[in-house]
């Protein structure tokens, strides 16, 4: 299915000036998803130059969590913009202590602190760099991963991901566990394996994708629970990666939660704004104050536009959140009709399908856009799905439909 996404690609370009633009001065490494231009978004709609209208189930690749371009984070920009002040390095302003108070006050009791950065994998970088900070102290070094995860694109989130081409002598201190499938990897014993396999006295954090990004695919409940137990006993921190879990997709406020486990740090973007790039590292005080003043600065950090549009988006998905599990548990009951055979992952307003395939989700996506429904091509055997929270339940049901004639 390679070869027909390419050719209805480069029949696309030759019709469109603004595909062939960007193909010509972009680099290649941005250009894998559906063929669509965007002019507006609206909520759960997406409208293309042609004005063509289509149900998103990507929010951006669990971006807009709140919706696009949502009029309470939209009248929190425009107020934020016609202010006067757009940027202000580190320099105090009021968008961003309103907005970090907010946060602490409305989430869990471990969060005590905020270092706000301005994408999903600088957050993934400044989290390693906690943890590594901590090991410096404990005499530890290393930290664990777990192989097939997605931190990220920078290069430290990309060395956690266990894949061949960035592994072995380049960063020796990341260990990369395998991913508990219960039917081939599952280790009941928990305590028994790691301290069989692995040098455990020289680990000093553990970073945890809340769900794996390609497949949906949760962890065991009790091999989580467990293996934070005996992070405890070994004092090793504890960081669960939601940047695309967390901020409602899953029916909880971050998807940790549905382990029942208390994590030290956890890694914040995407849906953390619903718009702008926004992301974070939240967790206990003593870690967050442990670098020195002025040592994990970013320019962009706490950016006053990005902060007014956090906090806007923050009330939103509070707004939003007591619906999703019930628009999640129809989203799932539907799914497990349009396809009885194929294994189906998620919570919430989430869902990963497993296809035979990489073709067949390439073929069941290019369907579905040109019927009008946006799915997110993984470029792997799965087609994953992640509304707007808010999308109606019309819409839910019409893109659902869309998807069956599609497979």
């Amino acid at each position: 299915m390679k070869n027909v996404s390419k050719l209805f690609l480069e029949n696309l370009m030759k019709k469109n000036n603004i595909i062939r633009t960007i193909k010509r001065f972009e680099a290649r490494s941005m250009h894998g998803q559906l063929p669509v231009i965007w002019k507006t978004a609206n909520m759960d709609i997406v409208t293309d130059i042609n004005n063509k209208k289509y149900i998103d189930f990507t929010s951006g690749i669990c971006v807009t969590n709140a919706g696009h371009s949502n009029p309470e984070i939209c009248r929190a920009l425009f107020e934020e913009v016609t202010g006067g002040l757009m940027h202000s390095y580190t320099f105090y302003n009021k968008p961003r202590a309103d907005f970090l108070e907010h946060l602490i006050k409305n989430t869990p009791d471990f969060i005590e602190k905020a270092f706000l950065v301005s994408s999903g994998t600088e957050a993934t970088e400044c989290a390693l760099k906690l943890m590594k900070l901590y090991g410096r102290e404990t005499r530890k070094d290393i930290i664990m991963s777990f192989n097939g995860a997605m931190h990220g694109r920078t290069l430290g989130s990309e060395f956690l991901k266990g894949k061949e081409r960035w592994i072995g002598t380049w960063f020796p201190e990341i260990i990369h566990l395998p991913f508990p499938d219960s039917k081939d990897k599952f280790y009941p014993d928990v305590e028994w394996w790691l301290v069989s396999n692995i040098p455990y006295r020289k680990i000093c954090g553990i970073m945890i994708e809340t769900y794996q990004g390609w497949s949906a695919r949760f962890y065991p409940k009790k091999y989580i629970q467990d293996l934070v137990m005996w992070c405890r006993k070994h004092k090793i921190l504890v960081c669960f990666d939601e940047i695309q879990g967390g901020m409602g997709r899953t029916g909880k406020l971050f998807n940790y939660m549905h382990y029942d486990v208390e994590p030290d740090l956890i890694c914040v973007g995407k849906g953390f704004s619903s718009s702008l790039p926004l992301a974070g590292v939240l967790g206990k005080k003593w870690i967050l104050d442990g670098p020195e003043t002025g040592s994990m600065s970013s320019t962009h950090s706490a950016n006053p536009l990005c902060c007014a549009v956090g906090l806007a988006n923050f009330k939103e998905i509070q707004r939003i959140l007591p619906s999703v599990s019930a628009k999640g548990k129809l989203l799932h009951k539907e799914l497990k009709k349009i396809f009885p055979n194929f294994e189906i992952n998620g919570k919430g307003l989430l869902a990963g399908i497993i296809t035979p395939t990489e073709e067949y989700a390439t073929k069941v996506c290019y369907k579905a856009m040109k019927k009008g429904l946006l799915l997110i091509k993984t470029g792997l055997n799965s087609i994953k799905i992640a509304p707007p929270l808010c999308i109606t339940k019309e819409n839910l049901l019409k893109g659902l439909n869309i998807l069956k004639e599609s497979k």
